[in-house]
């Protein structure tokens, strides 16, 4: 069974709020479809037990518009709101809505009953599109945005609306979403007049907006889950003076340890003075338990070094990072005062750090951008030169790769000194395939063609123990194959490409716009016992209780403007995870806490 929400309306806005000062207008258009009872498409024209009302003018059978609408350009500046109700449609010159006070208000009328739009947000999918190969527009037609049985009531749809209803997966057997109701968007008349009867310019219009989205999102857990979140600032083991523990954000990548729940990594406190603003970078090492982390410093006072570049030799298991040490005599500016680069080791999990000679000298001479690891002995380092060709009056980039062994050169590989070695087709790259190491290409051609263009493609390959640079010619062809398709079993489901089947095959959900395999990697697929979360879909967070027999959908992400750092569930079905929040500026590391509840029926 396909869960849809069968009210349509196809209507067209080229902007459903009124130009202000200073926007761009991006005429975005809606397209609704209406059904009646029976899930058939009204038509305006010819039943009479319908009717339309837009801005307080009645339109009904046989004096329905059907204007020719135009094709709205992005950016054009053009603002006609053009729309479409299935084989109704009209156009309302710029003047004519310019002149009115509120939001364009679109009705529907069926005896006694009224179905109240007042689109305000979004953008809906009529629009026309610049096509930069053949220099033209090209008029893109979809779908309806929505797709609405009749039903009356005043309705709100937030921003996140159509990207919703469209998303929703299909459900089949035995499976069912329960709370994926079309009347989860009614809201109150004063909620509904509060947005539609406001005028755009008026300064508290994002208020009242929040408050008609909070109550969308409260109908959608009504009588069904309740939702609990809690946040806990994380905590250092020392004093970070002179920074402020409220500027503070976690970088990528960071390590698990071989001390369960402790992970090596590198936080960015802001420091802020007259003469200089700044992050520095600390290594520091987390405890996911305790919410606590331990730092390590090169200097005692945290303002003299930053550490960056963390990396880990999963061969020999030693941590390194680059950390940059100035001059604690320089009374001067900070950015004036001289600083060396000094390059790091930590052999048991970054409790200890020495520094590694051997690499600290070949980065003051050749200051490398990238190290990787190929084996326990060797490694690889990237270096871009800058580099004149002839008849040439300006600097181009070359790519190096220095073979090491044991952090001496053994061997190196250049780019040609005629190409530059820094776009988006000629550059860095580090990919391992099988016994094969696939470096950046690079090629005299300006822009890959299919077919046609040829590029050269180095190498790293071993043999007896000895790593070997090789540069291959090959031409360029867009690779079309279909990737493998992995079954990826969990305690209560299997999920094959994007669909999630009971183990028992008696039911599944099927997503349209969501890749189930990307969610595994990031872990966003969790389990407690019965208990299933699927987070970070284009619908919000979708979770069963009963081990995928029945769904809820909360129509939000878990967290906004979040990656879920560490997530995890714990047996209590309290999701954690960690995150980089923001506030007016401000950047706080906080541990995040979540618990959706099933109500009691």
């Amino acid at each position: 069974m396909k869960n849809i929400f069968l009210i349509i309306i196809t209507l067209l806005f080229s902007n459903l709020t009124k130009a202000q000062p200073g926007w761009q207008d991006f005429t975005p258009r809606y397209s609704y479809t209406i059904l009646d009872e029976n899930s058939n498409e009204i038509s305006f024209q010819n039943n009479k037990s319908y009717s339309i009302m837009i801005d307080d003018v009645l339109y009904k059978t046989p004096n329905v518009p059907q204007d020719s609408l135009k094709p709205a350009i992005e950016n054009s500046g053009i603002f006609e709101p053009q729309i479409r109700i299935n084989d109704f449609s009209l156009i309302i010159h710029k003047k004519d809505f310019e002149q009115s006070q509120k939001s364009l208000e679109i009705k529907i009328i069926h005896k006694k009953d009224t179905m109240f739009i007042c689109q305000t947000s979004g953008t809906g999918s009529f629009f026309s599109k610049y096509d930069f190969d053949n220099r033209q527009y090209e008029t893109q037609r979809q779908t309806s945005d929505f797709t609405l049985q009749f039903v009356a009531g005043h309705y709100f749809f937030p921003r996140w609306s159509k990207d919703f209803l469209k998303s929703l997966p299909q459900t089949n057997g035995t499976v069912k979403i329960l709370n994926a109701d079309q009347r989860n968007f009614i809201v109150p008349k004063i909620v509904y007049d509060s947005i539609c009867y406001l005028s755009p310019i008026y300064d508290n219009r994002q208020k009242h907006y929040d408050e008609a989205e909070s109550l969308v999102v409260q109908n959608f857990m009504s009588g069904y889950y309740s939702f609990e979140k809690n946040v806990q600032q994380v905590t250092f083991d020392k004093p970070i003076f002179p920074f402020k523990i409220g500027y503070m954000t976690w970088r990528a990548p960071y390590f698990s340890t071989k001390e369960k729940n402790e992970y090596l990594g590198i936080v960015q406190p802001y420091y802020d003075t007259l003469n200089y603003s700044g992050g520095r970078g600390m290594i520091v090492k987390f405890n996911y338990v305790e919410n606590k982390m331990k730092i390590w410093s090169a200097t005692e006072n945290l303002l003299y070094s930053s550490s960056y570049n963390l990396r880990h030799d999963t061969f020999n298991n030693v941590f390194y990072n680059q950390t940059l040490i100035r001059d604690s005599n320089c009374k001067d500016l900070i950015y004036n005062c001289d600083f060396e680069i000094i390059l790091y080791q930590s052999k048991d999990d970054g409790n200890t750090w020495t520094e590694n000679n051997k690499l600290t000298q070949l980065y003051k001479k050749h200051e490398f951008r990238e190290l990787e690891f190929l084996d326990q002995h060797h490694a690889l380092i990237f270096k871009r030169n800058k580099v004149k060709p002839q008849n040439k009056k300006y600097d181009i980039q070359q790519g190096v790769y220095y073979l090491l062994k044991d952090f001496v050169i053994i061997d190196s590989l250049k780019t040609p000194n005629d190409i530059h070695y820094n776009n988006n087709y000629n550059r860095y790259r580090y990919d391992v395939e099988n016994d094969t190491i696939f470096l950046g290409n690079w090629s005299y051609d300006k822009y890959y063609t299919n077919g046609k263009t040829e590029y050269s493609q180095p190498i790293l390959t071993k043999n007896n123990k000895k790593w070997k640079f090789q540069v291959v010619k090959k031409m360029y062809f867009i690779n079309h194959s279909k990737p493998l398709l992995e079954t990826i079993y969990y305690r209560n489901f299997e999920i094959l490409n994007s669909t999630i089947y009971l183990n028992k095959h008696n039911g599944g959900l099927v997503f349209q716009n969501d890749n189930l395999s990307e969610l595994h990697k990031k872990g966003l697929i969790l389990e407690n016992n019965n208990e299933v979360y699927l987070i970070g879909l284009s619908i919000g967070t979708l979770f069963s209780f009963d081990g995928g027999y029945n769904w809820y959908v909360y129509p939000l992400p878990l967290e906004k403007d979040s990656d879920y750092k560490l997530i995890e569930i714990n047996n209590k079905g309290i999701i954690s995870h960690i995150k980089n929040n923001s506030n007016n500026g401000k950047y706080t590391l906080d541990k995040i806490f979540n618990k959706f509840t099933k109500l009691n029926e």
